[in-house]
């Protein structure tokens, strides 16, 4: 050690500047003196001699120079080596401390590995989902256009109508680019089976919006939204190379799509990341789509847009409140109370997840501090056991700061192992990630563990690594090497300082763990919750199989009831199929198909009173056959369902649910009452419909969302060919609805090929998929919180189990002079027992206050309710004292006279 410090001395004094010059100037010094002593035998005088040898040695200034810079050089070399050589000894030293003791370093990798490991995978997430610019030129610019009702927006209200769309763009000034976009599902036919693909009617200058060159080809052209011209598409990079190999030979080809041949223009670009939906191709607006002929109440579209240049958000808004003035004077029947919202789009792409990110990223924060803290805890133990080697080192010379180093290196080590297992581990928890629910998660593509998540994990790492290894080193060079050599024990300041610490870190992680038990119990009694909820029918037995005709296929009405007529017979004739029906639009699916209903014995609604209304208005339209209700087992709550007798020659008829009779019919019998449904389509007609049956209110958009008022059309009276000819048929069964499947598509194709089938799936499995955004934070926050209850038992075994350790001399001596089993017991419980109510303690106020944050993912329970925190804190409390039954039971069996013996 001593030749160590010699070293340093020596390096220290050779590197200073002032003693290098000095050097430097001696050595000069020398060899002048020299020549001239030389010179001077040679017979010349003393003032000569010294003039001439200075002239032969040349320019001294510039060779003090030259022999300066080249000594500062050496010695910098060898500085930069006694660095190494320390560094690679620190090195070196650590990994034998760990070989030594490998269980140590098991337990200590394996603990961050869980916490760097969680972190990252949430992480990746969070940094493909939130961070992650969109792949646009300046996305910020990009927003969307919501519409509002009465100044509040919702999923209802937010859709606008084509000249709505026209307006903004003739009147704005605050778009450089705006354009209109609705979805459109077409069938592609070609020599195989009709394909269904998820596509997007959009304006000529939607690709514009984004700023985004194509792969190839070109987008669309302004002329090509115009009534009347040649129909194209754009493909999408994906599309592009699966359907078509990549090749650019497609620019030209047709497309058969509904029965219509499209021109392939273009192709996306492959990071082209559609804020809106992910679409296989767009074609540019419906060339039979008059621009005069849409209405102002077909509220059908979305409107997205790029701002201009040096207009901000709140300009833009301030924008289209005025236009919306002046069409609410110019319409006042149709836009008042109309508006419009801005929302950048990367907030609508991922505003909705924001929160069940954050907060999955805090809970897996808080498993990493358990984790460290736990990390530290056996730290300071281990520190505690090589207090004697840390005093040997200092009493033969090493400093604090040497040996700080070589503490700080060997956790290093510990921790960046810690950190590659859980690089690896966040690689598989990934994956399991996005396989447990995260399909539904926005931008999923661009979760990945890139340059950005790799330094964060390294940034985690060596960030906990330098602070708990501090902590540790503080209290390891607080030893005193006098006291610490002569065995002076445990009852050092320092010692009990890191006794303090290590119980106020078992502390900190019982708390944390019953924060993050409690928050998942919450969630795990709103997922309760939410899969109580009754639909309003009955999931269990039912196929469906989404259907679609080819567009020139069977134009006339009767044709199209005939056809779905033979499918439905077919079908129910299957062997296993108790009951088939057919539906436009399946419950669980979303969907929207809003008409104005209202009733005849009441005079129409005058311009601008809309929300003083008393009767139905805006009611989703469900086109049903005369078995769907029975197939979907909805109970049919007054009046009659449909017949084969409600045909197209029978007399309009409707049923509607309980909330549209109760919105309609407040108080009365709605059973025989005739209404109105005013088409928002001028081609079709108003239909007055007799009210034949209410049945129960479903829900249609999901489990969490409440019913909507809706009126149901037999399939035979719907005048809409949009709505009659793509239908969902519901295949009730007696057996598992799978096995069915092959049989049901066979017996669709045996009446007609060229009808598309598309999303055969049980309804059970729509009804899981509805649960898969709250499932998978279910299962997120319950893992994370099973984590952190391991380890905190841990933690507090470590900690009371350390305690008995250093107390067996007293343990043995209290048994000796006849202390009974229950006292040891009690005494080494109650330790344990006093850190774990503190912690409960803590854990629940700071849950109370911490949970509240999660009040929008929760569904029927509160973010205080009382169960989740008593049933979280009676599992922690069992948990732990079973952790400290472990070493109280060894402190039990301690024999009293090997331990005096010993001592």
């Amino acid at each position: 050690m001593s030749s160590g410090i010699d070293r340093w001395t020596r390096l220290f004094s050779q590197f200073s500047k002032r003693a290098l010059r000095r050097e430097v100037d001696a050595e000069l010094a020398f060899h002048l003196e020299m020549r001239a002593r030389d010179l001077e035998a040679s017979g010349m005088n003393p003032e000569t001699a010294r003039r001439e040898a200075m002239r032969r040695f040349g320019n001294v200034e510039g060779i003090r120079e030259k022999a300066y810079r080249t000594e500062t050089a050496r010695v910098r070399r060898v500085k930069g080596t006694l660095w190494l050589d320390e560094i690679r000894s620190d090195l070196v030293y650590g990994i034998r401390q760990l070989i030594r003791k490998p269980g140590f370093a098991l337990v200590v990798v394996a603990s961050l590995a869980l916490g760097t490991g969680a972190n990252t995978a949430i992480f990746s997430v969070v940094n493909g989902v939130l961070l992650r610019p969109l792949p646009y030129d300046e996305p910020d610019r990009v927003v969307q256009v919501l519409g509002t009702q009465q100044g509040q927006l919702d999923a209802r209200s937010s859709w606008l109508a084509y000249p709505e769309f026209h307006d903004m763009r003739e009147l704005s000034e605050s778009f450089a680019e705006i354009s209109a976009w609705r979805s459109w599902t077409p069938v592609l036919y070609g020599d195989g089976e009709p394909i269904r693909l998820n596509a997007a009617s959009v304006s000529a200058d939607y690709f514009k919006v984004f700023g985004m060159p194509p792969a190839a080809g070109r987008f669309f052209l302004p002329d090509e939204e115009r009534l009347g011209h040649e129909p194209v598409v754009v493909l999408s990079h994906g599309l592009w190379q699966q359907s078509f190999g990549g090749d650019p030979g497609v620019m030209g080809q047709t497309l058969d799509l509904d029965d219509v041949r499209y021109t392939v223009v273009g192709v996306a670009p492959a990071d082209y990341a559609d804020s809106f939906g992910s679409w296989a191709l767009w074609r540019s607006r419906p060339p039979f789509w008059d621009e005069t002929q849409l209405a102002r109440n077909n509220h059908s579209w979305r409107v997205i847009g790029r701002l201009g240049e040096d207009v901000s958000l709140e300009e833009a808004q301030a924008d289209l409140d005025h236009i919306w003035l002046n069409l609410a004077e110019e319409y006042p029947e149709l836009h008042a109370g109309e508006g419009a919202q801005l929302v950048r789009a990367k907030e609508w792409m991922v505003g909705g997840v924001r929160a069940t990110v954050l907060v999955l990223l805090g809970a897996a924060g808080l498993v990493l501090f358990i984790a460290c803290a736990n990390v530290a805890n056996l730290l300071l133990v281990r520190i505690a056991d090589r207090r004697h080697e840390v005093a040997l080192r200092s009493a033969l010379g090493a400093g604090r700061a040497r040996i700080v180093r070589q503490l700080l290196t060997e956790v290093c080590l510990l921790f960046l192992l810690g950190g590659a297992v859980g690089l690896f581990l966040a690689r598989v928890g990934t994956n399991a990630l996005l396989a447990l629910g995260g399909q539904n998660l926005p931008r999923l593509a661009e979760i990945s563990i890139d340059g950005t998540v790799l330094a964060f994990t390294l940034g985690i790492t060596l960030v906990t690594a330098v602070f708990f290894g501090l902590t540790a080193a503080y209290h390891a060079v607080r030893v005193d090497p006098a006291s610490s050599l002569q065995g002076a024990g445990p009852r050092t300041t320092g010692d009990r300082d890191s006794q303090r610490l290590r119980a106020g870190l078992v502390v900190a992680e019982i708390a944390l763990a019953l924060v993050l038990l409690a928050g998942g119990g919450l969630l795990l009694e709103s997922l309760w919750n939410l899969n109580r909820v009754e639909p309003g029918f009955r999931a269990e037995n039912v196929l469906t199989l989404n259907l679609a005709l080819r567009a020139g296929d069977h134009a006339e009405h009767t044709e199209v009831t005939r056809l779905y007529r033979d499918i439905l017979e077919r079908t129910t004739s299957l062997p296993g199929v108790e009951l088939a029906g057919a539906t436009n639009i399946l419950p669980m699916t979303g969907g929207q198909n809003c008409e104005f209903v209202w009733r005849d014995d009441r005079p129409l609604p005058l311009s601008g009173s809309r929300e003083d209304l008393d009767g139905p208005r805006c009611l989703e339209v469900r086109v049903v056959s005369p078995e769907h209700f029975r197939a979907m087992g909805m109970t049919l709550e007054a009046g009659r369902g449909f017949t084969p007798q409600d045909d197209e020659a029978g007399l309009p008829v409707a049923v509607i649910n309980q909330a549209a009779a109760e919105l309609g019919f407040p108080g009365e019998e709605s059973i025989g009452k005739r209404v109105t449904v005013y088409e928002t389509r001028d081609w079709l007609p108003n239909v007055s419909r007799e009210v034949v049956g209410v049945v129960r209110s479903i829900r249609q958009i999901g489990l969490a969302t409440e019913p909507v008022p809706a009126i149901y059309i037999p399939h035979a009276q719907e005048q809409d060919p949009e709505r009659r000819r793509s239908m969902t048929l519901t295949l009730k069964t007696v057996r598992e609805p799978t096995d069915i499947a092959p049989a049901a598509r066979s017996a669709v194709s045996e009446v007609d090929s060229n009808i598309s089938i598309s999303a055969v799936q049980t309804m059970e499995t729509v009804m899981t998929q509805t649960v898969a955004g709250p499932r998978f934070q279910t299962v997120l926050l319950l893992i994370f919180g099973g984590v952190a209850l391991l380890l905190s038992a841990v933690g507090v075994a470590g900690m009371v189990g350390y305690a008995v350790s250093r107390r067996i001399p007293e343990i043995g001596l209290r048994i000796a002079l006849g202390a009974k089993a229950w006292d040891i017991y009690a005494m080494v419980m109650g330790q344990g027992g006093r850190l774990t109510a503190f912690g409960l303690f803590l854990g629940i106020a700071g849950g109370l206050a911490v949970t509240r944050v999660m009040s929008r993912l929760l569904f029927g329970v509160t973010a205080t309710d009382p169960t989740a925190f008593v049933g979280a804190s009676v599992l922690l409390a069992g948990i732990s004292l079973v952790a400290i039954w472990v070493p109280s039971r060894r402190a039990v069996r301690v024999n009293p006279f090997d331990v005096l013996n010993a001592e």
